[in-house]
């Protein structure tokens, strides 16, 4: 069975849960005798400055989606050339034979329309065939040389796409690190918050407001003045 796809806790972004965190983290040092009454000590302080540092150090998803573009942008690079490299043996096929005959045989498509997995069994297919046929097509400009650069350029996009497909895969796991991190950090800074509520909700209408990690509510009405 696969694992269920973690979701946010949260409903603002990463660099204000990180604030959030530190804001939280000040107001428990500073009332941390107090609160000591509810269960609250240094340790259990610490055990949050502990989560909220772990979840900081995650890479962001930006880091994530730049190795992804980066990947792309190669295999895209190494598409163009490959296209090219098969453009330029077909130019040379149909010159020797026309649009029949061995033509055929190389099975040549519209480029542009082939995805990047076809273009590749494409690449390997016109490799064999004008192999085969480098004595018929010697005199129009096949050389060793030629066929050594199809190879290549089929090789390096039948590469960068499984690099895509590695960096797509590497952001899709950092991204459910970084969401399980999250909450887990959430649900500490909602836990100590909701204890700081509860103590100073009759006692200290500033304090309570000091809280909430959403947004900041009016204090109650019966709730004495700073």
């Amino acid at each position: 069975m696969a694992t269920p796809e973690s979701k946010r806790l949260y409903g603002f972004s990463d660099a204000q849960l990180i604030q959030r965190s530190d804001a939280l983290l000040n107001t428990l040092n500073r009332d941390l005798n107090e609160l000591s009454a509810r269960g609250v000590d240094a340790l259990r302080v610490d055990t949050l400055q502990q989560a909220r540092n772990t979840f900081d150090l995650l890479s962001t998803d930006v880091e994530e989606q730049s190795g992804v573009s980066i990947a792309a942008t190669a295999k895209t690079t190494f598409r163009t050339q490959l296209e090219k490299t098969i453009r330029s043996i077909r130019g040379m096929a149909e010159t020797q034979f026309g649009r029949s005959g061995h033509y055929k045989t190389f099975g040549f498509d519209d480029l542009t329309r082939l995805t990047d997995n076809d273009l590749v069994r494409c690449g390997r297919r016109v490799h064999r065939v004008a192999t085969a046929l480098m004595p018929l097509l010697a005199s129009e400009g096949l050389t060793p040389t030629l066929l050594i650069r199809l190879a290549d350029d089929t090789d390096m996009l039948d590469q960068t796409i499984d690099a895509v497909g590695a960096a797509e895969e590497t952001r899709d796991i950092r991204t459910q690190e970084r969401v399980q991190a999250g909450n887990a950090l959430f649900e500490q800074l909602s836990k100590l918050a909701k204890i700081g509520q509860s103590f100073y909700a009759d006692t200290h209408a500033a304090k309570y407001n000091d809280y909430f990690i959403d947004d900041q509510p009016t204090p109650p009405a019966d709730s004495p003045a700073a």
